[in-house]
């Protein structure tokens, strides 16, 4: 009985992880993997002020929040908020220093640092929840003390 309990439990771990964020995984591409090149390409949209890709990169109903603002209840509102960040910071870029992973979750922080301009960089936290579709559900950014 215990055996066939853990069987199970190992297979159904297994699915899911192959269908981790709706992409599917080859059997040289861990979910690791999955999650990293999601966030990257989220960062890269960012960088790209692209709001209609931002938008299509969150879930229907997504959230961003950060220590000044709370961005949702939709990915439209997300949108037009971080859009209202570029136009108010038009030379703002991400670098990427980190990402860090917690598996089976799809669930990851990035440590970044935000170029403001060529006088302001802060470094921030951001916590990133993804759906089974690899979309963002959730971004909540934490800026260091």
């Amino acid at each position: 009985m215990l055996r066939s309990l853990v069987g199970s439990e190992m297979c159904i771990r297994d699915r899911y992880q192959r269908r981790v964020r709706g992409i599917p995984l080859s059997s040289s591409m861990s979910t690791t993997d999955n999650l990293i090149q999601l966030t990257q390409k989220y960062f890269e949209v960012w960088n790209a002020h692209d709001q209609e890709g931002i938008q299509g990169l969150h879930a229907e109903e997504s959230s961003l929040q950060d220590w000044s603002c709370q961005l949702g209840p939709t990915n439209a509102d997300v949108a037009t908020g971080i859009a209202g960040i570029w136009s108010g910071a038009p030379k703002i870029a991400i670098n990427v220093l980190d990402i860090y992973l917690c598996q089976p979750t799809l669930t990851c922080v990035a440590n970044i640092e935000v170029v403001v301009d060529e006088n302001t960089t802060i470094k921030v936290c951001d916590v990133i929840a993804y759906n089974d579709e690899g979309k963002v559900v959730s971004l909540n950014a934490y800026l260091k003390a």
